[in-house]
């Protein structure tokens, strides 16, 4: 907090001291008038002047420091101290009714100058919470933490938001926005709908691309590029698991699509549009809370991220560290990456049920410049929703394939050579075959 903001805050206990600085003294803001619970402060003037536009100079030629009393309810100076060096304290009482008029005018001014300077620190403190909330990559309050993504809770109509630091070993921290629901809303949006990563694992007719002993198998046009038999590098002997593959030479489309489930619950699903869930958020809640609202609570927009998809610390965000050669400024994607809420380009819209984005890894971001530690692990991608309703709802945050990442994919597959399972065979598919 802020010097001004915790002087503020004084300010409003009874019998404490009311912090301001004594530039704030003289201070000119607004002359209305408001209510100021009893304080004391001692300020000082010195003989040193200067440096502040208007800055007092004080040149009787001692220094000065005084107390003031504030009685309720309207922050009255009832008694001022005033102490000297070498001397005794000056008490200076508030003056009757029926005192001179000039000693009436010097009090007043008193207090307009002490009702100032607490405006003034007021209004500082405003100032310094607006730019904690409008600047998310100084702002970062977790309150719980799953999975490396730390959660923060507030009250409706309205938010913090996100920030994307690192914890002693580099792993990104997240910090997301969160309000609840109501039971019913929760319950009722929690059963029927959920996201889902369309992946290019398939052909049109439903035959899984499988890699064909050291020749590897195109995907389709979505995520991922390939499937091939991957030999984690445990010696000559290992047995070579089939793996799916990025290629960092190539652009990576992530498509999400809001999904429902059938009223038969017969397992089926359908599409579903955004609105549909948006309008159960505004039904549960009342006008004006809702035109509090600012932080995406009435809109679906998603982020994405990279994490370890296996091995120890499961779920772990994968961090920069991890690479022998860590990928420049610590960033992961190319174009780089962004903390959430700050419309960066690992950020995107859903718009009539569907939602895309195309990235591409950064130099170094590959598995062969992975550390020991590392070597055998995969990752993949998740996607949350960065509406606070839905951000910790399950069904509103889902994770991709696990893949490797390969610099260059040619020494593995070919282009538009793609193999299927038919009964017992591997076969390559038919050059019309449709592509998913």
């Amino acid at each position: 907090m802020s010097a001004e903001a915790s002087e503020a805050e004084e300010a409003r206990r009874p019998g404490q001291t009311f912090q301001a600085n004594s530039d704030d003294d003289f201070d000119s803001e607004s002359d209305t008038e408001a209510s100021v619970q009893p304080s004391k402060k001692r300020r000082t003037l010195t003989t040193e002047g200067g440096g502040t536009h208007c800055a007092p100079v004080n040149n009787l030629g001692f220094k000065l420091q005084y107390d003031l009393d504030l009685d309720q309810p309207r922050g009255q100076i009832s008694k001022a101290t005033f102490h000297v060096d070498g001397q005794d304290p000056v008490v200076v009482e508030r003056p009757e009714i029926g005192a001179p008029l000039s000693e009436r005018l010097v009090w007043a001014l008193l207090e307009k100058t002490q009702w100032r300077a607490y405006q003034n620190a007021e209004m500082r403190s405003a100032i310094s919470k607006c730019h904690e909330l409008l600047n998310p990559l100084h702002l970062g309050i977790g309150s719980s933490r799953t999975n490396g993504a730390a959660i923060t809770n507030s009250g409706s109509g309205g938010g913090g938001v996100a920030n994307m630091g690192e914890n002693e070993h580099g792993v990104p921290n997240f910090v997301w926005n969160v309000q609840k629901l109501g039971a019913h809303t929760l319950a009722e949006i929690k059963d029927k709908y959920f996201l889902k990563i369309e992946d290019g694992t398939k052909d049109a007719q439903g035959n899984l691309y499988v890699p064909n002993g050291k020749k590897g198998s195109m995907c389709g046009t979505k995520f991922p590029h390939a499937i091939i038999n991957f030999r984690a590098r445990r010696g000559k002997e290992a047995d070579a698991d089939a793996r799916y593959v990025c290629g960092a030479c190539n652009n990576v489309k992530l498509v999400v699509r809001l999904m429902k489930r059938g009223d038969g619950g017969d397992g089926g699903e359908e599409p579903a549009r955004e609105s549909e869930v948006l309008d159960l958020i505004k039904k549960a809640h009342l006008p004006h809370q809702r035109s509090a609202w600012f932080n995406n609570e009435d809109r679906m927009q998603l982020y994405m991220y990279l994490e370890f998809a296996d091995g120890p610390g499961t779920g772990t965000p994968v961090s920069a560290k991890v690479f022998k050669h860590p990928p420049a400024h610590g960033k992961l994607f190319s174009p780089a990456e962004s903390p959430p809420y700050t419309l960066g380009e690992t950020e995107f819209p859903m718009a009539n049920g569907c939602a895309s984005c195309t990235t591409n890894f950064a130099q170094y971001v590959a598995h062969a410049n992975l550390k020991k530690p590392y070597k055998d692990r995969q990752f993949r991608f998740v996607v949350k929703v960065l509406n606070p309703f839905l951000v910790d709802v399950e069904g509103f945050t889902v994770r991709s394939l696990p893949f490797v990442v390969k610099s260059v994919l040619h020494n593995d597959v070919r282009t538009d050579v793609r193999f299927i399972r038919q009964g017992s065979e591997i076969v390559q598919a038919t050059a019309n075959a449709e592509v998913a």
